[in-house]
């Protein structure tokens, strides 16, 4: 990133903070810059941070490695699988996971009294309502006196009133037999509340695509929706990819081959409709598309070596991929679930798995949110990401099985400065509580 490209997102962030004064309207049209306010930007947090002293130099980040790693290390003994332990509660193959600080939203109403065999886990956080007044038949809802009563290791280290916290209801849906999870917000709704487990799961009721590609980023974003000299890319894009022409093809794919890619499929990300997951420099500067092309009904598969960003707002995760769930705690959670989507495709990578994306199953009825916040929260994504994911395409791990893979790589992020300590310790204890609970990588 040069100067330019600060100086622009600097008077961007600006802009943005007039137009609070001229709309009450967070996410109008950006407002008219004045240039000569331009010098109390640079007061401001997002223009006086390291970035903006590399865009002068001309520098910008890498992966290079900025300190070491001498802590405690995962041992073989605590990875040898243990036999399933009996569980109280309700146990489920099938488990929607979601963290609120709400009372029942559109989407939990939705899947709380679906008649299908669906179970539903709601983590609640500090700012959460105690009662949550919504029909119980399957749906669970861990307060804070439910969760302070779990012995998960993560609950040492986890955060109150972070979002991080969803990776409580994960291992509980692990825990109680979940063989796949589906990880949503919950500010959707459900386009249609009628044969959800097919919509959601059945991967034999789809059409897939294989997207044959050179590119080290696919834009599933431009994919979908399909208008000829129209920019837009999911948060956590790089940007430094945002215009550059897409060299791909098709090859389709049969799920009814044995030989299929679509059995390999690890992860499933579904689009959003209505307010899709952008990031603030395209909310700040575009107009948000509602829908993506409707023609478009077929999934897409990526190739290995071609990155692209997922959120934790509507994906599906196959049991053999449950090891990737977790959802770091050191960063924003802006930044959270897209360093973990692409930590996750990396390593998915080395047991065969493949990332998916699907047209929207759900509408996206955005919670407010401050795009000036949402800016300053996302500055990793903008700076870092390009540099991290030509790193993680070059890495080849030491570690064979998935528990060593996972914590080399955290251990790589830390050194390098893309994650911090805890993040280390934190996958160290996802990964002992997983072997606790009966998962088997």
């Amino acid at each position: 990133m040069n100067i330019s490209h600060v100086a622009v997102l600097c008077a961007i962030a600006f802009s943005t903070v007039l137009a609070m004064f001229f709309s009450s309207y967070m996410e109008s049209r950006m407002a008219a810059r004045v240039p000569h306010f331009l010098s109390l930007v640079r007061d401001r947090t997002i223009c006086n941070v390291k970035e903006m002293l590399d865009a002068v130099t001309g520098s910008s980040f890498e992966m290079t490695k900025k300190r070491s790693y001498s802590g405690a290390r995962l041992q073989k003994e605590e990875l040898v699988h243990k036999e399933k332990p009996n569980v109280d509660g309700m146990v489920c193959k099938s488990w929607a996971v979601i963290t609120s600080v709400n009372s029942p939203t559109v989407v939990v109403r939705q899947l709380a009294e679906t008649e299908e065999n669906l179970c539903v886990v709601v983590v609640a956080d500090k700012k959460s309502p105690i009662e949550y007044n919504v029909t119980r038949a399957h749906l669970v809802y861990l307060t804070v006196e439910d969760q302070e009563k779990l012995d998960y290791n993560i609950m040492k280290l986890v955060p109150w009133n972070h979002f991080a916290r969803k990776n409580v209801g994960f291992l509980y849906a692990i825990q109680h037999g979940a063989k796949r999870i589906f990880d949503l917000d919950d500010d959707n709704e459900l386009i249609s509340d009628k044969n959800i487990m097919n919509q959601v799961f059945r991967k034999d009721k789809k059409t897939f695509k294989f997207v044959n590609t050179t590119q080290y980023v696919t834009n599933p974003y431009m994919i979908y929706l399909n208008k000829e000299g129209e920019y837009i890319w999911p948060r956590g894009y790089p940007l430094e990819a945002i215009k550059t022409p897409h060299d791909y093809s098709f090859i389709d794919e049969n799920p009814s081959e044995k030989s299929s890619l679509v059995n390999k499929i690890g992860v499933i990300q579904y689009l959003q409709n209505v307010n899709p997951d952008l990031d603030a420099i395209y909310r700040i500067t575009s107009t948000i598309p509602s829908t993506f092309d409707p023609s478009i009904t077929y999934c897409i598969i990526l190739k290995k070596t071609s990155f692209s960003p997922w959120n934790a707002q509507s994906t599906v995760f196959e049991y053999e991929t449950f090891w990737g769930m977790l959802l770091p705690m050191t960063v924003h959670g802006r930044v959270s679930d897209i360093w973990r989507s692409y930590f996750t495709q990396r390593v998915m990578w080395e047991r065969d798995k493949y990332m998916a994306f699907c047209p929207s199953i759900v509408n996206h009825i955005r919670n407010q949110h401050r795009l000036i916040k949402d800016f300053d929260a996302e500055m990793p994504l903008y700076t870092q990401t390009e540099a991290m994911l030509k790193f993680l395409n070059e890495w080849t791990p030491k570690a064979q099985e998935v528990p060593e893979i996972l914590e080399e790589l955290y251990v790589e992020m830390y050194e390098r400065g893309i994650v911090e300590l805890r993040d280390v310790e934190f996958i160290q204890a996802w990964i002992r509580d997983l072997v606790q609970i009966g998962y088997r990588f």
